[in-house]
Order: C-alpha cells, then sequence, then structure tokens
C-alpha cells in the first residue's frame, strides 16, 4: 500500500511525527490546488479515497473521488457517509482498528473496491455532477415562476 495524505490541518505536524516514528511510509502533499491537476492525478492512480473527518458535513472531495470511481471509508453519523452511501463503507468514530480492517478489507477485493466505487460513481453522477445539480436548479426556477 501507498497512503497519500493530502491537506495542511492542524493535525499535520503530529501526522508527519507520527509517521515517522512508526516507519510507515507516507506520502504528505500538503493543500493542493484544484487547478493544478496533482489532485486529479491522485483520484486517478488511487485504489481508496478515505474521509475520517467528524466536522464535515457535505465535503466536496468525497463527491470528486466519487466521480472518479473511489469506493470511499467514510464515518458513520457524518455527512461524508451519507453523501457515499453504497459507494463507501462506514466506520465508527475514532476507531483506527475498524478504519485499518475497512482498509485492508478493500485493498485485498479489487472486484469490491470496482463494484463500490461504481455504485458512488453512478449515484454521484445521478444527484450531485454540475450538470445534474444546474438542472435541479433550473427545474426549480421554472417551478417557482410558474407558481406566481
Amino acid at each position: 500500500y501507498r497512503l497519500e495524505i493530502v491537506g495542511d490541518g492542524p493535525y499535520l505536524p503530529v501526522l508527519r511525527d507520527l509517521a515517522e516514528r512508526l516507519g510507515v511510509p507516507v506520502v504528505f502533499h500538503g493543500w493542493l490546488d484544484k487547478s493544478n491537476g496533482a489532485l486529479r492525478d491522485l483520484y486517478e492512480t488511487s485504489s481508496i479515497f478515505v474521509h475520517p473527518s467528524l466536522a464535515e458535513n457535505f465535503p466536496t472531495v468525497v463527491l470528486e473521488a466519487m466521480l472518479a470511481g473511489l469506493p470511499i471509508i467514510a464515518v458513520e453519523g457524518t455527512g461524508a457517509a451519507e453523501l457515499a452511501g453504497p459507494g463507501g463503507m462506514q466506520v465508527p468514530p475514532v476507531d483506527v482498528d475498524r478504519l485499518r480492517s475497512a482498509v485492508m478489507a478493500l485493498g485485498s477485493t479489487p472486484d469490491q473496491q470496482h463494484s463500490i466505487g461504481l455504485a458512488g460513481r453512478r449515484l454521484a453522477e445521478e444527484h450531485f455532477a454540475w450538470e445534474r445539480v444546474a438542472q435541479q436548479y433550473e427545474a426549480e426556477m421554472q417551478r417557482t415562476a410558474r407558481a406566481k
């Protein structure tokens, strides 16, 4: 496995130190702007997307990963887990063992990776792709205009 962490939040120094102390090979990318292509490259070359955040309600990165066909591992009871739906697996909050087990389970079953990722991609395209969202806004505006 190759672990790649994107972001530059307050835990970055702690994570770097922990990876070094444990001897775990991790690539820390820091903040990646969507316009430079590096984030897209990571989506296209990754097998699993893990979103362990407890705080984000509707994370765009999860939608992007779903559109890339990646299976999602997210924390139960969060917007990310609800968003991923059949395109992901859920783990209890702050349960490192269950998170590890989910990653290992998906990592050892490429067919399951593909089927879960495909389900997530279909869900994202059907409900959340920009074209679909624009259609929904347009339909709502037309309904509102007709109601007046």
